[in-house]
């Protein structure tokens, strides 16, 4: 009487009834090993053919079969063996039946679970979670779940929910379809990872987002040096769930069945120094980047020849000078070297090629940064990060329609990411579309209250508009989540100086210029503070140190914005385009959606 998709799901979760039930008569022992056979643990299921035998043998003693004779039964061979197979044939096509029967239901339900993952292929790997480890252990558990991610992300065809997003929803008490709704997948990786000592146990579980139903499940007892063979073992299983191929890849030696990619490392210390890196990284901030750098460091001196923790190094030290107070011309060269070195060894890694562009866009070689996130981008349309990164150098170089088209196409891989909706307001705010960059900016907001760049973004954009109050406030809130970074008191005082509020916008600057005199301020606050005040002579020359000492916030940020409109038809202003390398004629006016 139940439903199809009842019956599978009783079929996963419950204990079938005793085969005594429907057959009274049927032998104690044969009972039993039907029992075992439908065990849903695989290891508590008969592991040899010998053991089948032996329930076999013991059904047949049991059942005292007529045709044996009673006491003939061990001299007897050749009837002996004749019965069993009799036996074992009829116990055959009971599962022949049930097989049947399972696989006729599975089609009957295809519409709600394969038909739809068939359709969307789409899937998010849920936070690993971290079995009987401690909190130090966490960071293996989040570094294997990036991992998987990253491994079917490379699957033709498959749509992979980004690390950021899935993140974003780790403690909010959701059920599946929520999540699934909320990241627009329609299948779900969740399971279990448990590390001790030498020992590693991964359980996984595909889940059909639509019905709750799993698709695959399967457990994995393996030595900690088989930690590459898993990941591809499931990623295979996945894709072979979703009926996709996983088709090989170039950063895949000599097969799957290695365990091993040129772009990893067969020193397990090594690759355990690697995720601790990522774990640090992910967390962003002047503390956890050093950490992360560390982390990268101690990889690379276990194996000097392990790509990815060069490219780990690379991308903790191009982040530096803009979450930390370490200088661009201290980070930059060794962060430049160290992904330089990681496309040695392996041209293949998308992240490499993303965070030398990133590199080079800081020290406003244009084309050559693009040029390397494209290639990046290449080898991995999937990664939001490269579409993010190439849209700041599109709009520094006033292409700004082009940034928005890959801003959005970031925000749909990553729609939780705060940092990639708040960029996506700023770029709206260029081109003039205010309104849609003020929801963008909100929207990052809603994603994320304590982080500055939200509410930064989201006042740039309300500064753009020509809305100064809501300005003023947005800025205030970033400075104080910020802890006072000097080009939000740039900002601050630009806006400040708009509203009319002379006094308090000198105030606001004021810290900001006494560190901007010596090594370590920020030129380009200077800038937009004397901009606001109306003040073109110290602006221009604020601009011009900030364009020669390559401040990475005016790096990171368009001269074509509307901040500078007062300042912008002064050939000085067109000599520090030209030192950025920018074209003065694209700069001479602004953005407004070129």
């Amino acid at each position: 009487g139940r439903s199809p998709a009842a019956l599978l799901t009783a079929q996963m979760t419950e204990t079938p009834p005793p085969l005594s039930v429907a057959r009274p008569d049927a032998p104690v022992p044969l009972v039993e090993l039907v029992r075992r056979c439908l065990e849903k643990d695989p290891a508590r299921r008969p592991q040899q053919a010998t053991e089948i035998i032996q329930g076999l043998d013991q059904a047949l003693v049991s059942s005292g079969h007529s045709a044996l004779g009673g006491a003939g039964i061990a001299a007897d061979q050749p009837a002996r063996q004749t019965n069993r197979t009799v036996l074992a044939l009829a116990v055959g096509a009971m599962f022949v039946v049930a097989a049947t029967a399972a696989v006729i239901m599975s089609r009957r339900t295809a519409p709600a679970s394969a038909t739809a993952a068939d359709s969307t292929r789409s899937v998010a790997v849920l936070p690993l979670e971290n079995v009987g480890g401690g909190d130090s252990d966490r960071y293996f558990s989040e570094g294997i779940t990036d991992e998987l991610t990253s491994t079917l992300g490379k699957i033709p065809g498959l749509r992979v929910a980004s690390r950021t997003s899935v993140f974003a929803l780790k403690g909010k008490g959701m059920d599946a379809r929520e999540i699934a709704k909320t990241l627009k997948v329609s299948t779900l990786l969740e399971g279990t990872i448990r590390r001790s000592g030498e020992r590693l146990r991964v359980t996984a579980q595909l889940t059909n987002a639509s019905d709750g139903l799993a698709l695959w499940s399967d457990t994995y007892e393996r030595q900690m040096k088989d930690v590459f063979q898993v990941q591809d073992d499931i990623a295979g299983s996945i894709a072979g769930a979703l009926r996709m191929a996983l088709a090989p890849t170039p950063n895949r030696k000599q097969g799957l069945a290695t365990g091993t990619v040129p772009a990893g490392t067969e020193d397990l210390a090594a690759y355990d120094l690697y995720l601790r890196g990522r774990y640090f990284w992910h967390q962003r901030g002047n503390e956890a980047l050093h950490r992360a750098a560390e982390y990268f460091g101690q990889a690379i001196d276990r194996d000097p020849t392990f790509a990815r923790a060069y490219a780990g190094l690379a991308d903790a030290l191009g982040l530096l000078p803009i979450y930390g107070s370490t200088p661009p011309d201290s980070a930059f060269p060794l962060a430049r070297k160290a992904a330089e070195k990681a496309l040695s060894l392996d041209s293949t890694l998308a992240e490499a090629h993303t965070t030398l562009g990133l590199i080079l866009k800081s020290t406003g070689e244009w084309e050559p940064a693009a040029a390397e996130f494209r290639r990046g981008l290449a080898l991995d349309s999937n990664y939001a990060t490269g579409h993010q990164w190439y849209a700041e150098v599109l709009i520094i170089t006033g292409r700004v329609r082009e940034a928005v088209a890959e801003l959005e196409r970031a925000r749909d891989l990553e729609p939780l990411s705060p940092i990639i909706n708040a960029e996506l307001g700023y770029a709206l705010g260029l081109a003039g579309r205010y309104q849609e960059g003020s929801v963008a900016g909100q929207r990052a907001v809603e994603l994320d209250s304590t982080l500055w760049t939200g509410h930064a973004f989201l006042a740039f954009t309300h500064a753009f508009a020509g809305e100064y109050p809501e300005a003023v406030a947005g800025f205030q809130r970033a400075v104080r989540l910020g802890q006072g970074l000097d080009p939000l008191l740039g900002a601050l005082s630009f806006c400040l100086a708009k509203t009319g509020q002379t006094d308090s916008a000198r105030a606001a600057f004021a810290p900001a210029e006494a560190r901007a005199k010596g090594r370590g301020g920020s030129p380009i606050a200077m800038a937009m503070a004397y901009t606001g005040l109306g003040d073109r002579d110290a602006a221009l020359r604020w601009l011009a140190r900030a364009a020669k000492e390559k401040d990475p916030w005016l790096y990171a940020m368009s001269i074509n914005a509307p901040i500078f409109d007062a300042i912008r038809d002064d050939p000085r202003f067109a000599q520090a385009a030209t030192t950025m390398k920018l074209d003065p004629a694209a700069m001479a006016k602004p953005s407004k959606g070129t």
